[in-house]
């Protein structure tokens, strides 16, 4: 990370785990499970075949349904 530590808000929580629900829908990932935090994500996802691929996109669409709220969060 390059920023401190920042905690997710409750609506924030819930604005990330959209964006990773978005994100295994447009890759065609089943999204069994999702819980996110105010500090981490946990999810449980079928079809994915590189996990450093998915985290990038899980974080990219995630940043980029923060940053529509007004919300600049870095990782």
């Amino acid at each position: 990370m390059t920023h401190a530590a920042t905690k997710l808000e409750i609506g924030q929580a819930h604005v990330v785990l959209g964006a990773i629900g978005e994100t295994c829908a447009y890759r065609g990932w089943t999204l069994i499970a999702g819980h996110v935090r105010s500090t981490h994500a946990h999810v449980v996802v079928d079809g994915i075949a590189g996990t450093s691929a998915a985290i990038r996109d899980f974080k990219a669409y995630a940043s980029r349904a923060l940053n529509r709220g007004g919300v600049r969060r870095r990782w």
